[in-house]
């Protein structure tokens, strides 16, 4: 059984000595920076996305009538990773790369079964019509197949995507490069967040250095790429505990993606501080099975909800 809230994800293949030693480089150039008084945070911190003491809002969805449970549609996040041209080497992980076919193939069925593409920002400012489906790509990382393969299709698709790098990776010949991170974002289809610096899982340093590696990260890709930018978050290997959760929350993080979120019945509401379920797609998921499923327990649970509010 998987731990409530450190899932196994796997372990990535591992990275030349020399981009561990330019993560370094990158964590210490900015230590002055980061200790620095309320300042050093005013970058990162961002209006949040629901606060854990505000109330309900129950007046969103007005189309059912009393008794009825209500008519709106769902969310759904998909994550992808590494893709390849034609087929997977020997050394690929199917549970994290996918071929640019069944890519194309992923959104053209999505778009057929007449779900729209959103992206993160849209998404955690409410602005979409809640009464129709969605789904959203994201990609961990910062593979160069981002760029060479998904993007392509992307401008082919009309249909946006959120990146989640590892900042001190961007220098790996299988990585796309800052110019090629700032021509995706300049096409306004792609936005690029943090994943770390080094892909470092949380259980490997305390909380207090995550957030400062967290720090360095969003720094560099602030001088990479310009311009403000949501504060959206992705935890290597979906480490993460309450702590963390409620602690980034605190720092300004809007978004935290995982792909395990808590039990209902955890004892807190983690979703109001914007801990956000993500499916990760191997080469051989069907995400319309996956969506379909999805929705159906999204469903259920507002049937529920609602004949309990009856009660």
């Amino acid at each position: 059984m998987k731990h409530r809230f450190f899932p196994f994800f796997g372990q990535h293949a591992a990275h030349k000595i020399t981009a561990f030693l330019a993560a370094v480089l990158l964590i210490f150039s900015s230590l002055p920076a980061a200790f620095a008084a309320d300042a050093d945070l005013d970058i990162l911190i961002a209006p949040p996305l629901i606060d854990p003491n505000q109330e309900e809002d129950s007046s969103i969805h007005t189309d059912a009538g009393e008794g009825e449970a209500e008519t709106r549609g769902h969310v759904i996040l998909f994550l992808y990773h590494d893709l390849k041209e034609t087929e997977l080497d020997e050394t690929d992980d199917p549970e994290y790369c996918t071929t640019a076919a069944k890519f194309e193939q992923d959104i053209a069925s999505l778009l057929e079964a007449g779900l729209l593409p959103l992206n993160l920002s849209a998404f955690a400012k409410g602005d979409y019509n809640p009464a129709k489906d969605y789904f959203i790509i994201t990609f961990d990382d910062g593979y160069r197949s981002n760029y060479e393969l998904a993007f392509p299709l992307l401008k082919q698709y009309n249909v946006t995507a959120d990146i989640f790098a590892c900042t001190g990776n961007a220098f790996l010949p299988n990585h796309f490069t800052p110019a090629m991170g700032r021509e995706m974002e300049k096409s306004g289809l792609v936005r690029i967040y943090s994943h770390t610096v080094y892909h470092t899982p949380l259980s490997s340093m305390s909380l207090f250095s995550y957030r400062y590696m967290l720090s360095a990260s969003n720094r560099w890709l602030k001088r990479m790429f310009g311009g403000e930018r949501e504060n959206f978050f992705s935890y290597p290997n979906g480490v993460y505990t309450e702590e963390s959760v409620r602690t980034l929350y605190e720092d300004g993080v809007q978004l935290q993606l995982v792909q395990y979120p808590p039990k209902e019945d955890c004892g807190w509401d983690y979703a109001s501080y914007g801990l956000t379920r993500r499916f990760n797609v191997a080469c051989d998921t069907d995400v319309l099975a996956v969506t379909q499923e999805y929705f159906s327990k999204l469903d259920a649970a507002d049937i529920e909800k609602t004949e309990k509010g009856n009660q």
